[in-house]
């Protein structure tokens, strides 16, 4: 969590004290599953320093190459270039630039990246081919200027080809500084073959430069046929110059001979190529950012027409103008730097003013992917067919995919549900339950987990579990219990399913990460209540009801009081009844809490139990697992070296009482499934 020490640069050798472990490999459906993705890469451990005392250089090493030693010296500049941006310019400057002219977009604040997210901007961020082409241009305009100036090299060489060559070295090296990542090397193989093509006096075929670009990448390294990022870039170049050309010729205005010294007339045309070229990426890429980010940007087009010029042709060029002169005359690039960032302020005023337009932005289920070849064998007939017919079918074809993109048929199949099911979601130590009741309801009960900062489960984990079973609105999110392993993905949530209720205890938590998802539920027009004891929530074939707590409706408003004490006895206790099976929710309550209610004669004999508090031993006394008397015990914890959930005593009861034990942390998500009368478990990491 601290700071690197800034001794020890790109290069130094040092020795450090750390705790390793594998990483964790997702269980569910719909999740990225990272130890895979590790693995994929020769990475099989992850590791981590509790403080920066438990490193320490070490003094000398045995010579490593030439090639490590350029290797060092790339990243040692990179990590110069970085701390220059970091000391000379505001945080949000500096980390603007950091992205734009290095590829790093770690110190871009959250919620800045998100706003560039929902603004379909986010690729601006990225090292790719207006990078290339850019800095291609003017170093091809420096070197051609110099060319000229020595009447010997006008004489006996082309100084054309000689200055295209030249460009080479400086390209080759800004693509290492960069970090050489699948776009940064597609726009330096175009780049290079463009250079090719001219120096041997070859036609030059942007789809044939395109191919040959993703054939060496994939002979290079093939997995990366499936990232994102290959996709992304590749579908999107190839969309630019395919279709590009064809909206333009339906266009009058560019078909008219513009008089170029006219600056108005200049203007309109560009402006009109920048539109077209957005929608020609828009329209490749959108099944792509349907099926890898669930998301789609309604404000894309006004986004990338003010966006992209600032960036590209003011902010980048200043950019690439101070990074020399960081190291020959530092005062010069920051006057250089500082006279960019103007741009950069418009820029993220304007984005940040886009992005909090209701509706920017629509989150949708996973697409099949069928659905993405059919849109994609659709608008290649469109754009290679000579026949009117194919291209009408195809054009209605395509339509008839758009609005399956945005309003799938899964959602029509949670309505048509006639029976239930309920998923105990493997969030690692936490909590959330997915509740699909026959007639289309959808709930969940709580959404949290303990997690390092930056990661919040319910964007990374739940989300994508709720987009893989075809869910894009929640109907109600009950909270049973005031602790952030149990409602700090709950905020994450409200934008992206749009629940109509949120459902807490009555006895709260002062903590500010409970204020902070009040008021995100109050901002996003959710009503909030207090359910009472008694049912809460009651359909034709299930009932929702509360064990302990009396009712009340939060006025809708900015804010409310918060009051109470919070202790784990305040938790909700939730019991669902259907045609199939029953199932008690008992939050946190302890052993204490479950005496009380064994004592009052609470009606608590279930089907299936949430072990209380993750399986600890400081709940699940003998005495109420006897009289909850469940066939299985779901314990939504993370497994591990850590035994203390579930505990040891929690194993022992439940064996001599006869209750199998789920543990999500082992199982993965744990679903119950009504049929034939009663009811099956399947799990997503083996079957029981």
């Amino acid at each position: 969590k601290g700071e690197w020490p800034k001794t020890i640069v790109p290069g130094e050798s040092f020795i450090v004290r750390g705790i390793f472990k594998k990483p964790r490999s997702a269980k569910a459906a719909g999740l990225f599953d990272y130890g895979k993705y590790l693995a994929e890469k020769q990475i099989h451990l992850i590791g981590s320093v509790h403080s920066a005392l438990l490193i320490h250089e070490i003094d000398s090493v045995p010579d490593q190459g030439a090639f490590a030693h350029f290797s060092f010296f790339i990243e040692k500049t990179r990590t110069v270039i970085s701390d220059y941006l970091s000391a000379t310019l505001p945080e949000t400057h500096a980390a603007l630039y950091q992205a734009v002219l290095l590829g790093d977009r770690s110190k871009i604040s959250k919620d800045l990246l998100d706003a560039f997210k929902r603004s379909g901007v986010a690729h601006i961020l990225a090292i790719s081919g207006m990078h290339m082409a850019l800095l291609g241009f003017f170093l091809f305009s420096l070197f051609y200027y110099l060319s000229r100036l020595s009447t010997r090299l006008m004489l006996t060489t082309n100084a054309r080809k000689l200055s295209m060559i030249l460009c080479v070295g400086p390209l080759l090296f800004y693509t290492l500084l960069a970090g050489s990542n699948t776009p940064v090397i597609r726009s330096l193989i175009m780049s290079l073959m463009f250079i090719l093509a001219f120096c041997v006096n070859r036609p030059k075929s942007h789809m044939t430069i395109l191919a040959a670009a993703a054939l060496i990448i994939l002979i290079i390294d093939p997995l990366s046929l499936k990232s994102a990022s290959f996709q992304l870039s590749f579908a999107a170049v190839a969309s630019i110059v395919l279709i590009s050309p064809r909206i333009l010729s339906f266009m009058p205005s560019h078909q008219a001979k513009f008089e170029t010294q006219r600056l108005h007339n200049l203007l309109i045309r560009r402006t009109v190529e920048l539109i077209v070229i957005t929608i020609s990426a828009t329209i490749g890429t959108m099944p792509l950012l349907v099926y890898h980010f669930n998301q789609l940007s309604t404000v894309t087009l006004p986004a990338n027409i003010i966006v992209e010029p600032l960036i590209c042709f003011w902010a980048l060029p200043c950019g690439f103008l101070a990074v020399p002169l960081m190291f020959i005359h530092p005062p010069l690039a920051e006057a250089v730097l500082r006279f960019g960032t103007w741009s950069l302020d418009i820029v993220t005023n304007y984005i940040v003013y886009l992005s909090t337009i209701p509706m920017s932005v629509l989150w949708v289920p996973d697409i099949h992917l069928a659905a993405m070849i059919l849109y994609y064998v659709s608008l290649l007939l469109i754009i290679s067919s000579t026949s009117k017919q194919i291209r009408v079918y195809a054009i209605l074809t395509i339509t008839v995919t758009l609005v399956y993109f945005v309003f799938p048929i899964s959602g029509l199949n949670n309505k048509l549900r006639t029976s239930d099911s309920v998923s105990f979601i493997d969030v690692g130590q936490g909590s959330s339950s997915l509740l699909q009741l026959a007639g289309g309801r959808i709930v969940l009960i709580d959404a949290g987990a303990t997690t390092t900062p930056g990661f919040n489960c319910g964007e990374k984990i739940i989300a994508p579990y709720l987009w893989s079973q075809g869910i894009g609105r929640i109907d109600d999110i009950i909270l049973t219990h005031a602790d952030a392993d149990h409602y700090n993905g709950i905020s994450a949530l409200l934008e992206r399913f749009r629940p109509s209720r949120l459902w807490i205890p009555k006895n709260q938590s002062d903590k500010p990460g409970y204020h902070s998802l009040i008021s995100n539920a109050l901002k996003h027009r959710v009503t909030i209540n207090y359910p009472q004891d008694g049912i809460f929530i009651s359909d034709t074939f299930s009932k929702l009801s509360v064990i302990n707590d009396p009712i009340h409706e939060v006025k809708q408003g900015k804010s409310f009081e918060i009051s109470g004490t919070d202790n784990n006895d305040n938790s909700l206790i939730v019991s669902l009844k259907t045609r199939y099976f029953t199932i008690l929710f008992p939050g946190d309550i302890s052993a204490s809490k479950e005496r009380t209610l064994i004592k009052e004669e609470r009606a608590l004999d279930h089907d299936i139990l949430l072990s209380p508090h993750h399986g600890s031993s400081t709940s699940n006394s003998p005495e109420f697992l006897k009289t909850v008397n469940p066939r299985y015990m779901i314990v939504s914890a993370r497994t591990g070296d850590n035994k203390l959930f579930p505990s040891a005593t929690t194993r022992a009861s439940a064996e001599r009482l006869g209750i199998t034990i789920l543990t999500t942390g082992h199982n993965g998500n744990v679903t119950v499934i009504g049929e034939n009368g009663g009811f099956k478990i399947k799990t997503s990491a083996k079957r029981e």
